[in-house]
């Protein structure tokens, strides 16, 4: 990956330009668990389906991420949720599965977000001038 832009490396040499069968495509983050710095040199853990203001620190996140992108840039964020993330002792949770579909309608709701698959958003990117 280079500059934060999809990057198609050599067969041969991972490092120079290539139309190598593997495409690296950058990820700013994932959902599930995740990690931030805590301005103390160290990061902080927490889960963005535990708790409804843990859901809004992750949206809030999210938005902060998109203002930070120049026009027309593009990032890829990766959103993974895990089948042990939601059990509870009586069954799954419908607390948790709710908060998931609320984060996910919530960064839907901008008009600078597109879901699409990594396989697509590579195929996309792949198809754009890389610099």
């Amino acid at each position: 990956m280079r500059d934060g832009k999809p990057y198609g490396p050599a067969e041969m040499d991972h490092c120079s330009h290539g139309d190598g069968s593997v495409v690296e495509v950058p990820v700013s983050s994932a959902f599930g668990s995740y990690w931030e710095p805590n301005g103390k040199g160290g990061f902080g853990y927490f889960s963005p389906i535990a708790s409804d203001r843990e859901e809004q620190r992750q949206v809030k996140l999210f938005d902060e991420r998109l203002d930070s992108l120049s026009p027309g840039e593009v990032d890829i964020f990766q959103v993974h949720f895990h089948l042990y993330e939601f059990p509870e002792p009586a069954g799954i949770s419908s607390p948790k599965l709710d908060r998931a579909a609320s984060m996910l309608r919530s960064m839907a709701a901008d008009i600078r977000v597109r879901f699409s698959t990594m396989w697509d958003a590579a195929r996309d990117w792949c198809c754009r001038s890389v610099d």
